[in-house]
């Protein structure tokens, strides 16, 4: 006569409230109604859960037991969204839009990767601090009613350069130097030159025509 068989009872699953009394890790340990549970936390909990929070945690029938979300937490602190691995916002029928009162705030010590058809950005003021920039592109349209520009350097390299003025005002402390194949001044009224010494040098003819010419 063979044996009586016995049945094993399999863990029970549950769900129940309680307090994280601490955190050690990836381990969160929640005083629940009758006793501390050593709980993982879900990947559903997106909020990393702190000491005094109310937190929703449930136990499966492998006899794990997991954080799945923080109900309440006192006082002010800052609630921290976190996921182990990297994480992706999406939202393919719509859009996505983040709003904050006091700021929005970009942090990561590698780079920030804009990707899209156009880029507006509206702002009453705007610092940008680089060490080097790099801009690469067909046409730049600017609208200013005041622009300051201060640097140790500036080279320019252009096919053509086309500037349009009603007055421009311009102080060389040191060297004025100009070098091209061909030039054509063209004033309308008067064009005066002052200096302690004038040098004109020219290698095959100097013209010097006008109604009146006065020399000394």
């Amino acid at each position: 006569m063979s044996a009586p068989t016995r049945s094993i009872k399999a863990p029970q699953s549950f769900q129940d409230s309680g307090t994280v009394l601490r955190v050690e890790g990836d381990r969160v340990v929640v005083r629940g109604a009758a006793a501390e549970f050593d709980c993982r936390r879900a990947v559903s909990c997106v909020v990393d859960p702190r000491p005094d929070d109310l937190v929703l945690f449930a136990g499966i029938a492998s006899g794990e037991r997991y954080v799945l979300a923080v109900l309440e937490r006192v006082g002010d602190q800052a609630a921290v969204w976190s996921a182990p691995g990297s994480v992706t916002l999406a939202a393919p029928d719509g859009q996505v839009t983040v709003a904050a009162r006091d700021g929005v705030s970009v942090v990561t010590p590698a780079a920030v990767r804009v990707t899209t058809d156009a880029v507006s950005v509206t702002a009453r003021e705007g610092e940008l601090a680089v060490q080097a920039l790099t801009y690469v592109g067909s046409a730049v349209v600017a609208s200013l009613d005041d622009l300051k520009l201060t640097a140790q350097r500036i080279d320019t390299v252009a096919e053509r350069l086309s500037q349009r003025l009603k007055r421009a005002y311009r102080t060389v402390s040191e060297i004025d130097q100009l070098r091209a194949e061909q030039g054509d001044w063209s004033f309308r009224k008067t064009l005066g030159l002052h200096a302690a010494n004038v040098v004109a040098t020219a290698k095959d003819l100097v013209k010097v025509d006008g109604d009146q010419i006065h020399l000394g």
